[in-house]
């Protein structure tokens, strides 16, 4: 089924005194559908391209948008399955224990921790 009648009765080609013609392009709903009464009016064919074109560059811009994004949580992923188990503990254990241990201990004494952890755990796999 038709949605939209491309209109081009005679009245739409206008000749000019200089002897320019222009052809005018009109678009309306073919108002077949018996369920919906469509009472939109007609709309001229540069009018609809330029809808149209804006339509799809929006809809390739949220494609790039996703597939960016799919992207990046790939990238994260890789870093994080690269990160954690240098860490001592898979899963994100080790950041987890980390964060609990805030406020506990000062500064100082958590990075003597991390570093005689990581220096350990650097002999152990070289």
């Amino acid at each position: 089924m038709n949605l939209f009648h491309q209109n081009l009765a005679p009245g739409l080609i206008k000749k000019q005194k200089n002897g320019n013609v222009h052809h005018y392009v009109y678009y309306h709903c073919s108002r077949k559908s018996k369920a919906v009464k469509c009472k939109e009016p007609c709309i001229r064919q540069e009018v609809l391209d330029k809808q149209i074109s804006s339509l799809l560059q929006k809809a390739v811009l949220l494609s790039e948008k996703k597939t960016l994004e799919e992207k990046m949580a790939r990238i994260e992923q890789k870093q994080n399955d690269w990160l954690e188990p240098r860490l001592g503990q898979p899963g994100g254990a080790a950041h987890r224990a980390a964060n609990e241990k805030v406020g506990q201990f000062s500064e100082s004494q958590i990075l003597v921790q991390l570093y005689n952890k990581a220096r350990t755990y650097f002999i152990k796999n070289s």
